[in-house]
């Protein structure tokens, strides 16, 4: 019996040391291209944010349609996270200005000085403290609100990106045992335990392993040398998809108004709704047009980065990503500083 548990021991060893290694000595990103899947929760782990939290770091990134490329482009790009896992250099309990939105808020690409709340705070010269939430939903910041980890902010801006469908609001109610909860999971963040749990539980080396071995390339649609995930193929929302969306919205709306908040609201366009003409879909342009046209009917303030883009025609979007670049980003900060100064009734201490 001692031999077989020895022979199990020595088998296990190698695994156990490997483990070990994986979760408490390789840096998180070892096995990714990106930061997004390197340090992103897999699912809910007493976390607000989605990301691992306390992190500062750099790595070489590629875009998320570089896979089939000949020659891929990489950026050195830094990524910092809050201790409540959102990227943002320090934590900001009396924010002025609360970012909600996707990957393109979060800043996927491009480094911590070129993100939206980066350049917004920028603009405002940290006149107003901005801050950072994506990729949450609005029931995030209101349980965060309730729980009194972070307070109300002065203007709440929501973007989406238009192939995305805002989840409808659902308010947060107290839990029976809270008060044990939130100190709980406050520990538990800080510790670090469920950080070490994703990363056992990820298992990111065999599927780096897999893809090695298989060796799949995906050839994405591409104009020149810009490459798009759906291209030709995307197919916008149709009327009952908008509907949703503005219903979604409505309520959004409803819940700030209630808590003496301001919303502002940000679509975005995809790359190949910019890039209409190339790829031959001149149709694509309804679908923002109509879902503006709705915001302004509700008589909810928005941003229309779309039209904006338009008009100058510059590049906007990151050639081998689906998201857009810093040039792209430095549009909507200014946009969102005009209709802040616009809705507040005066101008800040901003830079022209």
């Amino acid at each position: 019996m001692k031999i077989f548990f020895k022979k199990i021991g020595l088998f296990m060893l190698p695994i156990l040391l490997f483990v070990t290694v994986d979760v408490f000595v390789l840096p998180h990103t070892f096995w990714t291209y990106r930061f997004w899947e390197g340090i992103s929760y897999h699912k809910d782990l007493l976390i607000y944010g989605k990301f691992y939290q306390n992190q500062s770091l750099e790595m070489w990134e590629r875009g998320d349609l570089s896979d089939g490329v000949d020659s891929a482009i990489y950026s050195m790009n830094r990524w910092v996270t809050d201790e409540y896992g959102f990227r943002n250099d320090t934590f900001i309990k009396t924010p002025d200005v609360i970012l909600l939105g996707d990957s393109f808020v979060v800043g996927t690409g491009l480094d911590q000085s070129q993100i939206l709340s980066s350049q917004l705070s920028s603009l405002f010269m940290d006149e107003l403290n901005v801050y950072n939430m994506a990729p949450a939903p609005l029931r995030t910041f209101d349980i965060m609100l309730k729980k009194g980890l972070i307070e109300k902010p002065d203007f709440l801006v929501y973007e989406f990106v238009e192939e995305m469908f805002p989840e409808p609001f659902v308010p947060y109610t107290s839990e029976k045992y809270d008060h044990i909860k939130v100190p709980v999971s406050t520990w538990i963040n800080r510790s670090k335990l469920n950080l070490a749990w994703d990363k056992l539980s990820r298992m990111h080396w065999a599927y780096y392993l897999m893809n090695q071995l298989l060796n799949k390339k995906i050839k994405y649609e591409r104009l020149g040398d810009v490459y798009f995930y759906k291209g030709s193929n995307y197919q916008p929302s149709n009327r009952r998809g908008r509907m949703y969306i503005l219903n979604s919205i409505k309520g959004y709306q409803d819940y700030c108004v209630q808590n003496g908040i301001e919303l502002i609201v940000m679509p975005l366009p995809l790359k190949e709704t910019i890039y209409f003409e190339g790829l031959g879909r001149p149709e694509l342009l309804h679908n923002l047009k109509t879902i503006h046209a709705g915001l302004d009917c509700l008589g909810i303030n928005n941003v229309n980065v779309f039209e904006e883009m338009l008009v100058r025609g510059e590049e906007y979007y990151l050639k081998q990503d689906t998201h857009w670049n810093e040039k792209g980003v430095g549009l909507a900060a200014r946009l969102l500083r005009n209709e802040l100064e616009h809705i507040n009734g005066h101008e800040f201490n901003s830079e022209q």
